[in-house]
């Protein structure tokens, strides 16, 4: 009996072994991450009015009662953010108090400092969830863009280099997915005035310089915060702005667009997804049709030429 216990132990601890090597093997990458913030990618019609650009966070173990961001667009040329609301009904900041701007003052960058009320009870906080509803929306408008634009994306990026403009909050006051580290700092120090013989060694006023040569340093240790991005992750979004009839997506329009329409609405491209594309909307009346296929061919090759695509939402 005691022989098979110790067996039996045995085979326990070398299975237990065997568990650990496995699960230690398992790049960090390839784990969930507990905290995780998103942007959506979008497509809009240039000119589009009212554009919906959504924001998403999954928290899977930590209650968020404080969010902060900052939301930079890479090309100021295609959209600007618009900051009369942004939409929380049905989101996950429904009933929080926000304010929002443009740091930058051009409706280039859209930056939320928001709360779920007041401690501790918090009443509107962000109970650990999976991310399928949206944060917010924010709001935007599309330039009314040329056709022979080339660069139509704008890229939506987050800015996590800073922290100071970063932040979500937990109920105890924790910066949820951020990492303090404390790290040696090295400053240099030139001398201005040195004391007269015989104390020549001796400075009188030291001044910090940014890089040797210097005649001093100093080392002190200093507190350091970064996304910590074994449990974290923040991912950029897009929103591409096309012309109105652009049925391809190749950022022009012409009979390439028509025969796009022809193939997806009666061959063998046929998908739904396609009806969602706002620039497929060719003569406005919110249906992608034969009207539309018809209306693109009298604006390339009627005589004389028919009116220029407008889609819903452009103004």
């Amino acid at each position: 009996m005691f022989l098979t216990r110790l067996l039996q132990s045995a085979a326990y601890q070398y299975l237990s072994v065997i568990i650990a090597i496995v699960l230690l093997g398992i790049p960090a990458a390839a784990q969930d991450r507990a905290f995780e913030l998103w942007a959506g990618d979008v497509i809009a019609v240039s000119g589009q009015q009212n554009i919906e650009f959504p924001i998403y966070m999954r928290n899977t173990s930590d209650t968020i009662v404080g969010v902060q961001f900052w939301l930079i667009m890479s090309n100021p040329d295609l959209v600007e953010f618009t900051f009369d609301s942004i939409i929380t009904e049905g989101m996950l900041l429904e009933n929080w108090g926000y304010t929002i701007s443009s740091l930058g003052g051009q409706n280039h960058d859209f930056y939320i400092v928001a709360g779920a009320g007041d401690p501790p009870s918090y009443p509107d906080a962000i109970l650990p969830q999976d991310g399928s509803i949206p944060l917010l929306k924010i709001m935007a408008d599309a330039y009314t863009v040329p056709d022979t634009l080339t660069d139509s994306v704008a890229v939506q990026h987050f800015i996590v280099e800073n922290l100071s403009h970063f932040c979500f909050a937990d109920k105890y006051g924790n910066s949820v997915g951020i990492r303090i580290d404390t790290v040696p700092d090295t400053s240099w120090w030139e001398c201005t005035v040195w004391a007269d013989p015989p104390n020549e060694e001796i400075c009188l006023n030291w001044e910090r310089i940014s890089a040797p040569p210097a005649d001093s340093f100093s080392i002190e240790d200093i507190v350091v915060s970064s996304l910590d991005t074994t449990i974290a992750r923040v991912t950029d979004g897009s929103m591409i702005v096309l012309p109105c009839g652009d049925a391809n997506c190749d950022r022009s329009v012409n009979l390439l667009d028509i025969l796009e329409f022809i193939d997806v609405l009666y061959g063998q491209g046929k998908d739904d997804q396609f009806e969602l594309l706002p620039a497929a909307d060719a003569n406005g009346d919110g249906q992608v049709n034969l009207l539309d296929i018809l209306f693109l061919i009298d604006h390339l090759y009627g005589d004389p030429p028919g009116p220029p695509p407008i889609c819903p939402g452009v103004y």
